[in-house]
């Protein structure tokens, strides 16, 4: 079933909810923004098809932010090259952008190895 067919499987008030449960700090303020009960709401959350659906929506929405942070990323390494490189940028500054370029390289470095093991262990598993 796809995330599609779960959402058709909602009511217009249920999409509204998962909406509001998204951008919202806590159920109260997600239903007031939705226009349903508190009760009604975390009834919803007890639903395994709603829980589905929100799970869906979160991950379409991130998504999106990776889409668009990917899209920054190549200007933000300039940047911080340009302020590295700067005569004119103060000292800290390219402190700064030194420490989150080693910051941001060790995590990437990190996160590629435990997808090697990942993959290597997932590769294991299904011989």
């Amino acid at each position: 079933m796809t995330a599609n067919d779960r959402s058709g499987k909602l009511t217009r008030r249920q999409r509204n909810a998962i909406g509001a449960l998204l951008t919202s700090r806590t159920v109260q303020e997600a239903a007031k923004a939705a226009g349903a009960g508190e009760k009604t709401i975390r009834r919803w959350l007890d639903d395994r098809n709603f829980v589905a659906a929100i799970e869906a929506a979160r991950a379409e929405a991130l998504k999106v932010v990776l889409q668009r942070l990917s899209s920054l990323a190549v200007t933000a390494v300039e940047t911080l090259e340009a302020v590295m490189l700067s005569s004119a940028a103060p000292h800290s500054a390219k402190v700064r952008a030194a420490n989150a370029t080693l910051t941001n390289l060790l995590k990437v470095r990190e996160i590629t190895a435990i997808e090697e093991r990942i993959t290597r262990l997932e590769e294991r598993l299904n011989r």
